[in-house]
């Protein structure tokens, strides 16, 4: 079985691979993340990796700790702690922190199909200065036998810097377990930024759960 689900795998990442040729304004990010439970806590951590160039140039690094635990059924709440670090296409870094407190909602709409929900509230430092985000993403999955297919749409807001639309993002995806503790999911995002630019994404992410 998980030499039949790592083939599978290992053919759809080639998949995704030869796609960059026919995306424009390529970008390729990835992530990896591990997940364990403590009592009624659920702790998390994850770094993420973001090229640009058609996947040949790092822009982008992150380290995130979380913290989250069920309020009340199906509702979950959290904390998540960020440091990031960006390269513009000038050569300049930029480093940034984020403590964001999160609620994330799901639930189960007709036999394999199911939607969640996620509300956050990015606090961010940057050169010392302090500003202000909300997120709002909804996913929509449909979960087949050894996989599942989903689609998502999140928006950003700026509720410093003169309130004002940041960028959004909606995605497609695929998701599948590679055996009982590892996961993967690759996806094709794309990205509507508020100065009138866009980009192309293709994305991995593996997860670990203790």
């Amino acid at each position: 079985m998980f030499q039949h689900t790592s083939c599978k795998t290992i053919a759809t990442i080639l998949f995704f691979s030869m796609s960059f040729s026919a995306v424009a304004n390529q970008q390729w990010w990835n992530a990896f993340s591990a997940k364990t439970n403590v009592e009624e806590y659920s702790l998390g951590l994850e770094s993420e990796q973001k090229f640009r160039d058609e996947g040949s140039a790092l822009y982008l690094t992150n380290l995130k700790l979380s913290i989250s635990r069920t309020l009340i059924d199906k509702l979950k709440g959290g904390m998540a702690v960020r440091y990031e670090n960006t390269e513009s296409l000038s050569g300049s870094n930029t480093e940034e922190v984020r403590i964001t407190p999160y609620l994330t909602h799901k639930m189960s709409l007709h036999q394999d199909w199911a939607f969640a929900s996620r509300l956050r509230a990015e606090n961010r430092w940057r050169h010392g200065d302090h500003a202000l985000r909300v997120r709002l993403r909804g996913k929509l999955s449909r979960s087949f036998d050894t996989f599942s297919l989903f689609g998502s749409y999140e928006y950003f807001y700026n509720l410093t810097d003169n309130s004002r639309f940041d960028k959004s993002r909606s995605a497609l995806g695929y998701s599948t377990a590679l055996s009982k503790n590892w996961g993967l999911d690759l996806y094709y995002l794309y990205q509507n930024n508020s100065n009138n630019t866009s980009e192309n994404v293709l994305g991995s992410k593996f997860s670990y759960k203790f």
